[in-house]
């Protein structure tokens, strides 16, 4: 399996985000997701999947930013389930 490069060094990384949305931020959007929030469905040909629902993101978006944030969808895939948000 192909693995994508790295662009930017992780410290660098780091050290934007701190920079641009402070460190208490930071750490709010990077905590471990509690695993209350974390479900399993079965998948097509057996097993399963795990999945964090989208109301989980609302609410720690909510908790960050104060409903200060939104998204756009700019298209949708024809005769797919998914959107492709940019």
């Amino acid at each position: 399996m192909e693995t994508n490069p790295v662009l930017i060094p992780e410290d660098k990384v780091k050290a934007l985000r701190s920079q641009y949305l402070g460190g208490d931020l930071v750490d709010l959007l990077r905590a471990p997701t509690p695993s209350e929030w974390i479900k399993s469905r079965p998948i097509r040909g057996g097993g399963s999947v795990d999945y964090i629902p989208g109301a989980y993101f609302t609410m720690r978006l909510n908790d960050c930013f104060g409903c200060l944030w939104s998204y756009e969808v700019k298209g949708h895939l024809r005769g797919g389930l998914g959107l492709r948000m940019e």
